[in-house]
């Protein structure tokens, strides 16, 4: 997606709930978001490396309030 549609890697973040979606951020070198309240682990994510965590989609729209775009 950010290839096909023109992004910079900074401006993009992948929001995921599984390692899964953690480790897919983390290979297209984009930062991600670990929503705590789906179907994967918590502590899977922090060890796949999150850049953040959330708990609520309360906490992603503060997260992106203070992203780096």
């Amino acid at each position: 997606a950010v290839n096909a549609y023109g992004l910079k890697k900074s401006e993009c973040v992948m929001i995921g709930d599984t390692k899964y979606d953690i480790c897919g951020a983390a290979g297209a070198g984009i930062d991600s978001i670990a929503v705590t309240y789906g179907y994967g682990k918590t502590e899977d994510m922090k060890a796949a490396g999150a850049t953040y965590m959330a708990d609520s989609v309360k906490e992603i729209a503060e997260i992106l309030g203070a992203y780096k775009w």
